[in-house]
């Protein structure tokens, strides 16, 4: 018979143990737990990836953004192209 879940014993330091306790209602800190537990490793999957393609883009021959206001623009105008095309798709097609 295969279990839904697994125990584990994991140590942490009093001062979280008990805001948690505080916050978080006995019958909900599992999932409490188990929740929190899967946002970091999917945030540190995502990371890994991200780590695994730098330099990608400027060996690819990428464009250069001098700022957070320029990759945005370039950005927009990306989604702005590929959403006109989808529209002209969908007359096309309808």
């Amino acid at each position: 018979m295969n279990n839904l879940f697994t125990r584990v014993n994991v140590t942490l330091p009093p001062g979280l143990v008990s805001e948690l306790k505080r916050i978080v209602p006995n019958s909900k800190r599992s999932s409490f737990v188990a929740n929190a537990v899967t946002e970091k490793l999917i945030k540190l999957k995502r990371d890994k990836a991200l780590a695994s393609l730098s330099g990608v883009w400027d060996k690819s021959g990428g464009a250069k953004f001098d700022n957070e206001v320029d990759l945005s623009t370039w950005r927009s105008n990306l989604w702005s192209s590929w959403e006109n095309r989808l529209k002209t798709n969908e007359k096309v097609s309808g």
